[in-house]
């Protein structure tokens, strides 16, 4: 994290009324200057941008006003509005941008309503509540940071209480002027860096009409094979349990040391968008001819790109060794040593899940090539319309690839040139997994 000293302490007070269009800060040293400030060869530049009002905002009465910016001063944006009934609300998201070349960090939350301060001494009234958070919920707090070059969007409520009695209702219609600010200082050293969970424990359960639903809810602060999550996978920070869902499998590769876990998507893809019926070879030949037999060279390109998943990434993003299911990196067939590559995935969020992850997340009650194992993790079952869903692992002994068999509900093998459906698994930090 860099750090600058200065003669002076940079402060920032940005102040942000509701429906701000685009507004720059106040840069205060000896004395207060608009816009941009450089000081020593370092530029000062944090300003809010992109204003998105929630269209299901209350509509605005008449002598209300819309959200604008001030004419003699774009740090300053005015809007009066009307609350009419309990559960009427405005809302709206804002980006604050550092296009500077200092860290900032939040110094003071400012709120106002009808030009006072909001504070324990001077309390917005009972009918009233409200909230700052970033876009993905996480409330927003004194000392965070916000380095040089990056954008948080952050999210403003204030609504009219739903659950209130009579005795709190204001006699009359009440127009209101809020204001908020966030009052930016120069990163220090107790600056906090802003976690945004990529997964997030799931509240309901997708339904399996033969066995109710699939996945658990899990327990808090435990990782669990089956677990469902609903993963911002394309970093638009909505956790969309329609179309985001994801089940944790194991550690990566099985490794209870790893920092990351595996999550298995619910559907299979093609392009990189679910498709449950297309399938795909592994590769498009064998390899006897060449000593080494292939990685999934046909079957990754069907995996979600860094693009369309852009808010995650593999582990092992250049070279990953592909392997036998013992772990080694070649395969003994007819007494011949064929080598198994160093594959790379090649632009891709996602990759094949192992048969050792399978396994962690079955279990060995049963071995796995025996017919229905995978009711021991239904949750595999979820949009199981094609007969076989490639794994990445090799057979120890053949030129085999392992599967997720749909025929008899096992983990079987078929030979690379066959055909099979591809599901995501995608590698996450355990920090970035909301559980």
């Amino acid at each position: 994290m860099r750090r600058y000293k200065a003669k002076n302490r940079l402060i920032l007070l940005v102040i942000l009324l509701l429906g701000l269009g685009v507004g720059y800060s106040l840069l205060s040293q000896d004395l207060t200057i608009s816009g941009i400030s450089k000081t020593k060869g370092n530029t000062w530049n944090i300003h809010f941008n992109n204003v998105q009002i929630n269209s299901n905002s209350v509509t605005l009465s008449d002598g209300d006003s819309p959200a604008t910016i001030n004419a003699s001063d774009n740090t300053l944006v005015e809007y009066t509005v009307t609350f009419n009934v309990p559960g009427d609300f405005y809302e709206f998201t804002v980006d604050v941008v550092n296009e500077g070349t200092i860290d900032g960090m939040i110094g003071e939350i400012i709120y106002q309503l009808n030009g006072s301060a909001i504070s324990n001494e001077n309390p917005l009234p009972e009918y009233l509540t409200y909230s700052m958070t970033y876009e993905d919920g996480i409330a927003i707090a004194p000392n965070h940071l916000l380095e040089a070059g990056n954008t948080e969007t952050i999210k403003v409520r204030i609504e009219f209480k739903r659950d209130i009695t009579n005795s709190v209702l204001p006699s009359t219609l009440q127009t209101n002027n809020f204001s908020f600010g966030i009052n930016y200082i120069q990163s220090e050293n107790n600056a906090i860096t802003v976690i945004h969970p990529v997964c997030r424990r799931a509240t309901r359960l997708h339904p399996d009409s033969q066995e109710g639903v699939f996945g658990s809810l899990g327990t808090e602060g435990v990782l669990t094979p089956g677990d469902a999550f609903d993963c911002d996978v394309n970093d638009d920070r909505i956790f969309d349990s329609n179309t985001e869902r994801f089940y944790y499998l194991s550690p990566v590769d099985v490794n209870e040391n790893s920092e990351y876990a595996a999550l298995i998507y619910y559907n299979n893809v093609s392009g990189g968008t679910p498709n449950n019926t297309a399938t795909f070879q592994y590769a498009p030949s064998i390899g006897f001819d060449t000593g080494s037999f292939p990685g999934p060279e046909t079957a990754y390109l069907q995996l979600p790109t860094t693009l369309q998943w852009s808010n995650n990434k593999l582990q092992e993003s250049f070279e990953r060794q592909i392997k036998t299911i013992i772990g080694n990196s070649y395969v003994t067939h007819d007494g011949m040593d064929y080598s198994l590559p160093l594959f790379t995935y090649t632009d891709r969020a996602a990759r094949l899940a192992t048969y050792n992850e399978i396994v962690y997340a079955c279990g060995t009650s049963s071995t796995p090539n025996t017919n229905y194992y995978l009711n021991s993790c239904s949750f595999l079952k979820e949009n199981d319309t094609v007969q076989y869903v490639w794994l990445e692992s090799y057979s120890r002994n053949t030129y085999y690839v392992y599967n997720l068999s749909y025929v008899y509900y096992k983990v079987g093998t078929n030979v690379p040139t066959a055909l099979a459906g591809v599901r995501p698994v995608i590698e996450v930090n355990k920090i970035y997994i909301d559980y």
